[in-house]
């Protein structure tokens, strides 16, 4: 029987629109004699095959019916069958095959057969001649839409907090799990609701909204939602490179936080600290410099505005990543941006300007065994120029951040993985700057209850340097279990 869904599908193609004739009219004639064998049937076997042999009946009048409306509107000029159309003649098919109906019907089959080659073949002749007159254009393809989120939040108790700590800010375990000691709570701390849709074969967009409890919360304390992604994607614009305009993810971290793959449990170093927001709005290139796909580029010009891009500055932030996968599993990445800026006031030189932009150099290497291991090591240095008076200076110098991160995991079985990281970030590495460098540990056990959830018991310890004239704060130690799963 399966040369009914060859029928059925040869009805719905080109062939149909054209007209099949008389070709047409034997088709529904077979399928009627068909329907005429099966109510023989019923009234010739025994008292149990009755009831099968009159569904089928059904079913084929049905079918029958469905064929003599002929094409319209929605199926005529496509070569898709309907799927519900499919999906009835597929289970025709099985039924036939499971009461093994009588040859009879099985000479009807052949029959059917035979005169489906001829229309095949005329179809395919017509199809040859209309090609050279009438070709599909990309521009032609139906869009394909997509909607997918997830969710991660916590519940968490703070362990230890250093009761007179408030001098340091950009604190990581503050940030990821707010409160004193002994508070303990639930947070969600990221919900995406993503819709990606390829508007042509050259051609996808995606847009993203994103809700987030602990920055992110409105005058009323509820859950704030704004847009985190809205970008139009010009896929191959010239071969290997796509072309990307509106709010997106800049070059700087892309990579390596596919590499470290627990953004459920903390941000990469640079996002963390801010050394550049995790999206911005702008026009960027990316793609590849060699065929094989060993060295890759990405270049942006943003206005350095996150997801609240602004319109009153002039200066842009211009970025560029080399992206390196020498071999299977080995990555790394070299980053550079420039960021201009108005001249500022030199304190020191009245009436004077000096100038104040800032530019951060990335290193990343990561090495990856799927299924297996995972390390990665990632280090930034950002100066901005005059951006630190020190304590006893005559003169403004470069204020210079610093900062590494190393990670790690290791698979105990397909469900279950180990994973550590350790940060260490001085957000003034000015040898006078003194009592502001902090160390970051996370660890944790996830397990992957199935491919769209997974729970993680973890911990966040932070220590802190001591100043010059003073005793470091006590550590902060937070206990956590994460959630994460996929809504959509």
């Amino acid at each position: 029987m399966k040369r009914l869904l060859l029928a059925a599908i040869l009805l719905s193609s080109a062939g149909l629109q054209q007209g099949f004739g008389q070709d047409f009219k034997k088709v529904i004639e077979i399928v009627g004699e068909m329907e005429t064998s099966l109510k023989k049937m019923i009234s010739e076997e025994q008292v149990q095959r009755k009831s099968e042999f009159a569904g089928l009946k059904t079913e084929v009048e049905a079918l029958r019916t469905t064929l003599l409306k002929g094409p319209n509107a929605e199926t005529s000029g496509t070569s898709a069958i309907p799927p519900e159309l499919v999906a009835r003649i597929e289970a025709l098919e099985k039924r036939f095959g499971e009461v093994k109906p009588a040859p009879e019907i099985s000479a009807l089959t052949e029959k059917l057969s035979s005169l489906l080659s001829e229309l095949r073949k005329s179809i395919d002749e017509s199809k040859s001649s209309q090609a050279s007159g009438q070709k599909a254009t990309p521009q032609d393809k139906a869009p394909a839409g997509k909607f997918s989120g997830y969710m991660m939040g916590d519940y968490y108790h703070n362990v230890s907090r250093d009761a007179g700590f408030t001098a340091l800010a950009n604190n990581a375990s503050s940030s990821a799990a707010p409160g004193a000691t002994a508070m303990q709570s639930f947070i969600l701390r990221r919900v995406y609701l993503t819709y990606d849709n390829d508007i042509a074969e050259q051609f996808t967009t995606r847009f993203r909204l994103e809700a987030d409890q602990g920055t992110d919360v409105l005058t009323s304390g509820k859950i704030g939602v704004f847009v985190k992604d809205a970008y139009l994607r010009w896929k191959n614009i010239f071969n290997g490179s796509d072309l990307i305009f509106g709010i997106q993810p800049p070059p700087t971290y892309d990579v390596s936080e596919g590499s470290w793959g627990y953004r459920t449990l903390e941000k990469t170093i640079m996002d963390l600290r801010g050394v550049y927001g995790s999206r911005d709005i702008g026009l960027s290139l990316k793609g590849k410099l060699v065929e094989s796909g060993m060295f890759n580029y990405w270049v942006m010009v943003g206005k350095n505005a996150g997801n609240t891009p602004a319109t009153s500055s002039k200066f842009n932030r211009y970025s560029a990543q080399l992206h390196v996968k020498p071999f299977t599993g080995m990555q790394a990445t070299l980053y550079f941006d420039y960021l201009d800026a108005a001249d500022k006031a030199d304190p020191f030189n009245k009436g004077s300007f000096v100038g104040n932009a800032m530019s951060t150099v990335a290193l990343f290497v990561g090495y990856a065994q799927p299924n297996s291991f995972n390390v990665g090591l990632e280090a930034f240095r950002q100066s901005t120029a005059n951006g630190y008076t020190a304590p006893s200076a005559t003169s403004l110098s470069t204020l210079t951040k610093t900062g590494y991160s190393a990670w790690g995991s290791v698979n105990i079985s397909s469900d279950i993985v180990a994973v550590l990281r350790y940060d260490n970030y001085d957000p003034n590495a000015n040898g006078e700057s003194i009592g502001d460098l902090r160390n970051y540990l996370i660890g944790g056990v996830a397990f992957k209850l199935n491919k769209n959830v997974s729970i993680t018991p973890n911990m966040l310890y932070e220590t802190y340097e001591a100043p010059s004239n003073g005793s470091a704060p006590d550590a902060s130690l937070t206990a956590r279990v994460t959630f994460y799963y996929n809504f959509l």
